[in-house]
């Protein structure tokens, strides 16, 4: 086709380039304006032809609009290079077009344009920083109409997965989503003839016939402010509520302070204050009928609980619904949610940088920074939630999982765990002690050159230190680093824990590690223990489900997710998590979880035969890799067979998603202490996968789920939650090889930690049912797979009988019911008991006692 030339300006450097012109009628509502022509758009004439034509194409016809009623232009008519262009030509190029710009917008007269990317927004505004403005109508007196600003379509484009415009929004990221939500504020600018943004002049303070009003509603979003987060403290106060029925309409009710007199234990008066708010905000917060819209629960029920009365009816957490949409996001705040799902942005700054000091705000200024946060809430639950409802699978986990977990934590937080402070002093002192004769040593190791040569910084932490004694000095040990283990620029070996393992037995290196191990527990857990303690001598850890990728918990605040459950120093900081006096501290974890979901899901016969007849997986295991019959293998000696059992935790762990021999032989050196020859490495995998006495359905079910991932990039979990893995479907080998990992291993450690959870969740509504039980028993933390809860000595029996009927029977029942998930393995739990968490031994359920008591 022969190529016309417009554009009569020689002086423009882009002269010679090929031009796209501008498409659509004389006469629109809408004028939406690019960057530059792509080659697809050179070569057909045409702007938005190519992918990023495709997903405008898709977005304007998600809300409505056909392409051919829109007037389509870019901010340069000819192709800029960013790569390799000049600066000082892009704006002359641009200076010129615009002219043209200006010219087009006046001929077609539209009621708003839309800037798509960083150009655009220059070109009409003359603005910088695209994400600051994104989302936003900006009116234009120039061309006396609305702009709207929004990314291109080539931002979303890159890292998102294959035609995602095709699928349900619950099926896109957030970033994937930017677009269509987006171009939803202009659909609804068109027809409202109404700007969509953050005004605060409708925010007020509330009123009894407010409360009325909301007395009949369906949903209220609802946000305290107080003057901090550690609501324990008595002197923390509570300062504003704000509630929320319509958007763009919340009410705030300032907290009144009275003074209140209580009798003693001595019978003296004892004057203290509370805060106050209207009866009428009590009757919403307390109604089971009116559900309740927060961000990040349960810090709104905590405050309620602090002012004596307690938050009824359903309860939506946005942020948990927005991790939910997308597990890939960046941020999980209430400010980074309004400003990717409302036309709410940058609320946070109403704060006027004072938001660790609200109480020095002006009344003002505190009303806006309240009303905005409950104004967001209601904004984003009212997006988010018709995200959900496209995906009825995604709802229903949304709704018969997420929701009840987060309605169990929020009452189950109120319990805390008791903290044995002269435990954890007594451990602090050990620790300090071994760290000291640790350094000592290690300095007694060191040559006097070395000592020399790092005079002026001379410590045995210092990486450099290390290298040299190491690897590097003439007087040093001259060891030969593993060539994985060499800083890619520099080539100098890294002192990292795994690198530091392979030299086993060097006594400087044991020393070392043993002294940073040491220094872990001591500076991460007992540090923060210390800080979480409350007067009580309780912590109160919170469950937060929007910290991995997968939605298993995570508790923080103090971290106890990641203590050491193995090892020397395990016991450290495990030891003082006590039972209080009279009480015994219990756990129940799943038994071999994730390797009997994996055998159900790939209906491995094998192993779903073994579970059948009720044989331990690693014993199958250790058979199975070492060729031995179960007979034969019953027929060694104890010490034989607990060799081989260890063996085969590793070869189970490490195989049964697939891992290769080469990354097995470190896994099983650094996580099981077991050293095996690369050969061996690869007869054990081998052997595991081998048909007919290995587990030989499980390859198919890694291919089936790679696959899956590479055509939908996604995977679900057997409950409905999805996994994105748009990298499946990238052109990286390596980022492709995770995201594929991630397929396998999604849905069973997904699967093995919800059904722990759902296990947690019917002992608690068994609880609530036995009042007389309940008094006895205080549920607590759920721990990768395990329950912990603590019980009166008497009442341990029972409630260690109706926790594993609750997680191997009634759980099982819900799943079924709820999710229409019939379970295809015995489901098997483990329990514990003990004065601590650090002393917990094996229980007896059959006996209702220990079994080294009842051996």
């Amino acid at each position: 086709m022969s190529i016309k030339k417009w554009c009569k300006n020689s002086e423009c450097p882009y002269f010679k380039r090929i031009e796209v012109p501008y498409t659509g009628p004389n006469s629109v509502e809408m004028l939406i304006v690019g960057e530059s022509p792509g080659s697809e758009e050179n070569r057909q004439q045409k702007p938005f032809v190519g992918p990023s034509g495709a997903v405008l194409n898709a977005v304007l016809k998600d809300i409505g609009i056909d392409r051919s009623d829109v007037m389509i232009a870019n901010s340069c008519r000819c192709q800029i290079l960013k790569e390799s262009d000049g600066i000082k030509d892009q704006n002359i190029a641009l200076k010129l077009c615009r002219q043209k710009l200006v010219k087009l917008i006046k001929a077609t007269k539209p009621k708003v344009i839309v800037a798509l990317g960083a150009f655009a927004l220059k070109q009409l505004l003359g603005k910088q920083k695209i994400m600051e403005n994104r989302g936003q109508f900006f009116y234009s007196e120039e061309f006396d109409c609305q702009v709207f600003v929004t990314v291109h379509p080539a931002y979303v484009l890159r890292g998102a997965s294959r035609h995602f415009w095709e699928k349900p929004a619950s099926k896109r990221s957030m970033k994937e989503n930017l677009l269509f939500i987006d171009f939803g504020q202009v659909k609804k600018y068109l027809k409202e003839d109404k700007v969509d943004s953050l005004d605060t002049k409708a925010y007020r303070q509330g009123t009894s016939q407010d409360l009325v009003k909301m007395l009949s509603a369906k949903r209220v979003a609802v946000d305290f402010e107080t003057t901090g987060l550690d609501l324990a403290n008595p002197n923390v106060k509570v300062l504003s509520v704000a509630l929320c029925d319509t958007e763009g309409k919340p009410v705030v009710f300032f907290a009144k302070r009275q003074k209140d007199q209580v009798l003693s234990p001595d019978g003296d008066m004892i004057t203290g204050s509370s805060d106050v708010f209207p009866a009428g905000v009590r009757k919403i917060l307390e109604s089971e009928k009116i559900a309740k819209l927060v961000a990040a629960r349960p810090f709104e029920e905590r405050v309620c609980r602090k002012m004596g009365y307690e938050m009824k009816g359903p309860i939506h957490d946005v942020l948990a619904m927005a991790h939910l949409l997308d597990e890939n996001g960046h941020s999980y705040g209430l400010e980074a949610i309004a400003d990717i799902y409302t036309p709410l942005k940058g609320i946070k700054s109403l704060a006027q940088g004072m938001r660790h000091s609200l109480e020095e705000l002006s009344k003002e200024d505190l009303l806006k920074y309240n009303a905005v946060d409950a104004d967001a809430t209601l904004r984003a639950y009212n997006v988010m939630a018709k995200y959900l409802a496209t995906d009825p699978a995604l709802a229903r986990y949304y709704l018969h999982f997420l929701q009840k977990m987060q309605d169990m934590f929020a009452d189950v937080y109120f319990n805390g765990g008791t903290i044995d402070t002269e435990q954890l002093g007594k451990d602090e002192y050990e620790l300090q002690r071994i760290i000291e004769e640790s350094k000592e040593a290690l300095m007694g190791m060191l040559p006097d050159e070395i000592k020399k040569k790092h005079e002026k910084k001379l410590s045995v932490s210092r990486p450099e230190v290390i290298q040299d004694y190491l690897f590097r000095h003439p007087r040093g040990l001259r060891l030969k680093p593993h060539k994985d283990y060499l800083t890619p620029k520099t080539k100098k070996p890294q002192i990292t824990e795994h690198h530091l393992k392979l030299f086993k037995g060097v006594p400087f290196i044991d020393t070392l590690l043993r002294m940073k191990k040491a220094e872990k527990i001591l500076g991460t857990y007992i540090k923060n223990l210390w800080l979480a303690n409350k007067p009580d001598g309780l912590i109160y850890p919170s469950t937060i489900f929007t910290r991995t990728v997968t939605g298993r918990t995570v508790m923080a605040e103090p971290t106890i997710q990641t203590i050491p459950q193995r090892g020397e120093f395990a016991p450290y900081i495990k030891r003082a998590f006590v039972a209080p006096q009279g009480w015994l501290f219990g756990g129940r974890d799943l038994g071999q979880s994730e390797i009997r979901i994996m055998g159900w899901l790939a209906q491995d016969p094998v192993i779903l035969k073994a579970l059948k007849d009720k044989i331990d997986i690693h014993t199958m295991t250790a058979c199975i890799v070492n060729k031995v019959t179960l007979e034969e293998f019953s027929k060694l000696p104890k010490a034989k067979q607990k060799e081989y059992r260890q063996k085969a935790k590793g070869v189970n762990f490490g195989f049964l998603y697939g891992m290769s021999a080469h990354s097995f032989r470190a896994y099983a050196k650094n996580n099981y202490n077991v050293e095996f020859t690369e050969e061996e490495c690869e007869d054990l995998r081998q052997a595991f996968f081998s048909y007919p006495n290995g587990y030989y359905k499980l390859p198919r079910f890694h291919k089936t789920q790679g696959l899956k991932a590479m055509r939908d990039a996604l995977v679900r979990s057997p409950l409905g939650r999805i996994r994105r893995l748009p990298d499946a479907q990238g052109h990286d080998q390596k980022t492709r090889g995770e995201a594929l990992r991630q397929a396998i291993n999604m849905p069973v450690q997904s699967f093995s930690s919800d059904l722990g959870l759902i296990g947690m969740y019917m002992f608690w509504l068994e609880l609530k049912k036995r009042p007389n039980l309940a008094k006895k028993v205080r549920l607590m933390w759920f721990l990768h797979d395990a329950v912990y809860f603590t019980a009166r000595e008497d009442a341990m029996p029972k409630a260690m009988l109706l926790l594993k009927k609750c997680m191997e029977k009634l759980s099982a029942k819900y799943i079924e019911e709820k999710f229409g998930v019939k379970i295809g393995y015995p489901i098997t739990s483990d329990g514990k008991v003990g004065g601590s968490w650090a002393t917990l031994a094996d229980w007896d359920d059959e006996k209702g006692e220990l079994k080294e008591k009842a051996a």
